[in-house]
């Protein structure tokens, strides 16, 4: 039967499409963590180290307190260079993007599924509809590579769409509930 080669075909790139869709949207919560986690200290030092230094234009401090705010302005420089290095409030916005066209893609091919489970659409649309789907694919992976997802994020992606595995009812191939939408 090559019409169920051609839905296998559709149905593995939705699922591929949702399963990059959550790497990202991962990876993208994983680098607002890491820049709130070196944002937040780099504006404590910065305040701190202000009051400090308003201290010391306005009166003689201890030399301990130099010390403090001396190693206090090399961690705030050195935390300020990992976010210039690490972007990740741009990393955060990029897997973001990426995530909701994996998430347009995934939605598209459910779409044509059911169109087709449903007979509104012949098999020919299929094909047609999987063609375009592949090729927005392809260059929604390569735009991608600029923002790789880490193992973990993959990890955390499989378990998320586990269960939302496409079933067979009554011959009919129905897809599992991927209705969840971020943003």
């Amino acid at each position: 039967m090559p019409d169920q080669a051609l839905v296998a075909f559709l149905d593995r790139l939705r699922r591929n499409a949702s399963l990059s869709m959550y790497a990202h949207f991962g990876a993208a919560e994983r680098n607002a963590k890491a820049n709130l986690w070196l944002g937040v200290p780099v504006l404590a030092l910065n305040v701190i180290l202000g009051s400090v230094f308003v201290a010391l234009v306005s009166e003689e401090i201890d030399a301990a307190w130099k010390w403090i705010s001396a190693v206090m302005s090399l961690l705030s420089a050195f935390l300020v260079a990992l976010l210039t290095f690490f972007k990740p409030q741009q990393g955060n916005q990029k897997h973001r993007e990426l995530a909701n066209r994996y998430l347009a893609i995934d939605r598209e091919a459910e779409l044509v599924l059911a169109s087709y489970n449903d007979g509104v659409i012949e098999l020919a649309g299929v094909r047609a509809s999987a063609e375009d789907l592949n090729a927005k694919y392809e260059t929604l992976n390569q735009d991608a590579n600029d923002y790789p997802t880490s193992d973990k994020d993959f990890k955390r992606a499989k378990k998320k769409i586990k269960g939302k595995e496409p079933s067979t009812q009554n011959g009919q191939q129905c897809l599992g509930d991927n209705s969840e939408k971020r943003d």
